[in-house]
């Protein structure tokens, strides 16, 4: 398996375990596979599926429109803009691009440099969780929140490491790891609005990656906004591949 199929695999099977946790539902459309709700809220997806043809465009937006399916569709860039001129007399339009990005657990050269006075500790209990959620939701999630009892039953799967940066009891910075096949996903790295820049996010991320090496990861993997891309580059990942998010417009 190449680094964009581990990059992929781990993206896909952690929206589809986190929907199979909460009971949100999966299914298929058009040949394509889609999790979670179909109604709005986090997570949302159909997922993948190569250069979709015609036919299945037709039928996508139909069950998008029919809220039979959710409106929000993660497609790995193939650089050709087919698939955006297939979709977008459909009213499905590119809204956002993630940046996959590669390191192999050989290659990491971690020194991880605790912040002042702050300490880095593994996520416990629904009080922690709580903060934790919070945090990311005001960071990350700006159109919605995330649903605290689906979290709760993340934070009990041994495949989901949950982690916090903390000063003086204040959760400053959070992310989550997801492993699979010795292939361990970051997610929702999060630092307050009035913490950042102060190296925080950096820390945490380094923790997490010596935490994964050292339980026997082969490679980390994750995909990147455009305002991350800094810090994952300086820890040493890589840009391999893209996913384009489309959506069908005025849908939840």
């Amino acid at each position: 398996m190449n680094e964009a199929a581990h990059i992929t695999m781990n993206l896909f099977t952690f929206y589809a375990e986190v929907s199979r946790l909460g009971q949100l539902g999966s299914g298929t459309i058009g040949g394509i596979p889609w999790i979670g709700r179909s109604s709005g809220g986090w997570p949302g997806y159909l997922l993948g599926g190569g250069a979709p043809d015609a036919g299945q465009v037709k039928q996508i937006a139909a069950g998008m429109a029919k809220g039979r399916v959710p409106a929000f569709w993660i497609l790995e860039a193939d650089g050709s803009g087919t698939t955006e001129k297939l979709l977008s007399p459909h009213g499905i339009r590119m809204i956002n691009y993630w940046t996959g990005m590669h390191l192999e657990s050989k290659a990491m050269q971690i020194n991880v440099q605790p912040a002042p006075e702050c300490e880095i500790r593994k996520i416990s209990g629904e009080n922690e969780l709580d903060l934790w959620l919070g945090l990311v939701n005001r960071v990350i999630m700006t159109s919605g929140s995330l649903d605290p009892g689906l979290f709760r039953k993340l934070l009990l799967s041994e495949n989901f490491h949950f982690y916090g940066l903390w000063k003086d009891d204040e959760l400053l910075s959070a992310t989550l790891i997801f492993v699979h096949n010795l292939t361990a996903g970051i997610y929702f790295v999060a630092t307050g609005e009035l913490q950042q820049g102060r190296g925080y996010g950096t820390a945490i991320l380094g923790y997490a990656m010596k935490d994964m090496k050292e339980a026997g990861a082969e490679r980390l993997v994750l995909h990147a906004a455009r305002q991350g891309m800094k810090l994952y580059q300086q820890a040493g990942f890589r840009e391999v591949n893209r996913y384009d998010i489309y959506w069908l417009l005025g849908k939840r």
